[in-house]
């Protein structure tokens, strides 16, 4: 995973961790941090949001956009500067405050046991929820009848969606979105809002 913020998609150090990247084929997804600065005028806006996109697009299909202030009437112009299919991505959004996100990447062979410390971090008192990822559909209806987790997802119903949506913000918890495509499921773009 890398974490890349708008002006530093104008550099030429990004420009050669690309071209590097795209040979050894070692990124799984791609989080643009503070994302809505794209509709910002400023200078690495000149390099054109078609580079933007082209120079992720070389890293990895799967991206992940992060902004808190992007308001719900310029989430259409975003996707069309970003050339986001709105049909091939999710929006997410969920009350926070920039201090209170951190990423972290984590694997592990026995995933139950990571889930378990997952839920030991989530349900203190500090209020914590996370975004995590799984790798199949199944699995996240799995981890949503064990842990009372919910499942956001294209193919779930978005009355669903919003009974699930509400339940996160009244108890921790985590948020689930697909990782990898499950048999027959389209890869989709991460498209989230915080």
């Amino acid at each position: 995973m890398v974490l890349v913020a708008p002006e530093g998609l104008a550099s030429h150090g990004w420009d050669f961790f690309v071209n590097r990247q795209t040979v050894k084929f070692r990124i799984d997804r791609v989080v643009l941090h503070e994302a809505q600065e794209v509709l910002a005028s400023k200078g690495f806006r000149a390099k054109g949001y078609d580079t933007i996109k082209a120079s992720m697009d070389k890293i990895s299909s799967t991206q992940l956009f992060m902004t808190g202030t992007l308001p719900v009437a310029l989430e259409r112009k975003f996707m069309d500067v970003m050339k986001l299919d709105p049909e091939l991505t999710q929006t997410i959004r969920v009350d926070t405050t920039p201090r209170n996100i951190r990423f972290e990447w984590r694997a592990t062979s026995n995933p139950d046991t990571m889930t378990k410390e997952l839920c030991g971090q989530l349900n203190t008192t500090q209020k914590q929820k996370a975004l995590v990822y799984i790798d199949t559909i199944d699995n996240g209806t799995l981890l949503t009848a064990t842990y009372g987790w919910p499942f956001y997802h294209a193919q779930v119903r978005s009355t669903r969606q919003r009974a699930e949506m509400f339940a996160a913000w009244v108890k921790d918890g985590g948020i689930m979105a697909p990782h990898q495509p499950a048999a027959g499921q389209v890869r989709r773009s991460d498209l989230v809002y915080f």
